[in-house]
C-alpha cells in the first residue's frame, strides 16, 4: 500500500514483486484481496509491444468527511495536551466497546498482533506487522504507512492518536485477558508512519497475577 501510495502511475503485479522482493503470485493474491476491501482500484494499462492490456494498480485515496468536525472537537478539549490524551483514551475505549467481538480471542501476543491489525485495516491505517522481541518483556510492532486523520494528527496528536489507542486497548481486553496486553502509540517516528506497540511482561506470560495498566 505504501508503494502504491507513493508511485505517480499504476503499478503492475510484476512490478510490485521486484519492488518488494516477493514473488510475483503472492502479490497478486495481496492485490487481489486489496481489491475487494476497496483499497486499489485495477486499471488496464496499454500493453508493451504485442499482447493482452496490462493490469496496474492504484491505491484508492480516501477523503475524510469529519476532519473539520474533528479538529473543532479536538480544540474543545481544553488547553492541557495530558488531559487531552486522557479524555481521548477514555472516548477511544468507549468507541471499542461498540465494536463487534473479534472472532479471534487473545490469549497470546500473536493473537493481540492479528487482532490489532485486523482492527487497524479496517480503519484505513494500512498496517504492516513488525516482528516480536523478547528480551525482559515481549513485544509485537505494526507499521501504519497511513491515517485518515493524519493532517489532523500532526497538530493534535494527543487527541487522534488517543482516541485510537483508547480503541485498540478496549478491544485487547475484551478479547482476552484485561491488561494482559499493553498497547502503546508512536506517532510520526517517519514522516509518513507511526508504530504501535504492544507488549507482554513475563509473569503474565507465566500467567501468575499481576497488576498491568493501560
Amino acid at each position: 500500500m505504501a508503494l502504491l501510495r507513493g508511485a505517480d502511475h499504476p503499478l503492475g503485479a510484476q512490478e510490485l514483486a521486484e519492488l518488494t522482493g516477493q514473488h510475483v503470485t503472492t502479490v497478486r493474491f495481496h492485490l487481489d484481496v486489496l481489491t475487494k476491501d476497496s483499497l486499489v482500484r485495477q486499471l488496464q494499462q496499454p500493453p508493451r509491444g504485442r499482447g493482452r492490456p496490462r493490469i496496474g494498480y492504484t491505491a484508492i485515496q480516501r477523503s475524510v468527511g469529519y476532519q473539520e468536525l474533528a479538529q473543532v472537537l479536538a480544540e474543545r478539549l481544553g488547553a492541557d495536551p495530558r488531559r487531552r490524551l486522557d479524555a481521548s483514551v477514555t472516548a477511544g475505549r468507549a468507541w471499542g466497546a461498540k465494536v463487534d467481538d473479534c472472532e479471534r480471542p487473545v490469549e497470546t501476543l500473536d493473537d493481540a498482533r492479528e487482532v490489532a491489525t485486523t482492527l487497524s485495516a479496517e480503519l484505513g491505517f494500512a498496517p504492516e506487522q513488525g516482528g516480536i522481541t523478547s528480551d525482559e518483556d515481549e513485544t509485537a510492532t505494526i507499521r501504519f504507512t497511513a491515517c485518515p486523520l493524519r493532517e489532523l494528527a500532526r497538530t493534535h496528536s494527543e487527541v487522534v492518536c488517543g482516541v485510537h489507542l483508547g480503541m485498540l486497548r478496549e478491544v485487547l481486553d475484551r478479547s482476552g485477558k484485561p491488561g494482559a496486553i499493553t498497547a502503546s502509540l508512536h506517532p510520526f517516528v517517519e514522516p509518513e508512519l507511526c508504530l504501535a506497540r504492544l507488549s507482554t511482561t513475563a509473569t503474565i506470560r507465566e500467567r501468575t497475577p499481576t497488576a498491568a495498566t493501560g
